[in-house]
């Protein structure tokens, strides 16, 4: 937030400005497991938003990469999905392999950083995560 000229009052609001686009994609679902993760962690729900929404972070660098191969190009005849995260170094020992079996919905296996609500991944019916922007 520093590097980008926001203090921690302005990054927080405008985290705040971001709820009802987070609620237009995402439901309520992500609203309640943003609220649970605030309150798990005993912060305040702007700064649960702000992991999500990184304001700021326009100073990261480029450089992530994902990359999909379907069945026919590839030598073993299967798909194949795949992505890197060039993050910046503070993140190397938080980062995480979670193994996630909510109830009714499909298994997933995913690459995280703590605090975060997505990750890269991939979906039980072979659905692939990927956090890149079009």
């Amino acid at each position: 937030m520093r590097q980008a000229g926001l203090d921690r009052g302005q990054a927080l609001a405008w985290a705040v400005e971001q709820l009802p686009k987070l609620q237009a994609l995402g439901g309520s679902a992500w609203l309640d497991e943003l609220q649970g993760l605030a309150d798990g962690a005993r912060i305040p729900l702007a700064a649960a938003v702000a992991l999500q929404v990184r304001p700021g972070t326009g100073f990261m660098p480029d450089g992530c990469t994902s990359l999909g191969v379907s069945g026919d190009a590839s030598a073993t005849g299967l798909p194949l999905g795949a992505q890197n995260r060039d993050l910046v170094p503070a993140y190397r020992e938080r980062m995480c392999v979670l193994r996630l079996r909510p109830q009714g919905r499909p298994a997933l296996l995913m690459h995280a950083v703590p605090g975060e609500l997505g990750g890269v991944g991939l979906h039980q019916p072979g659905v692939v995560d990927s956090l890149i922007e079009a």
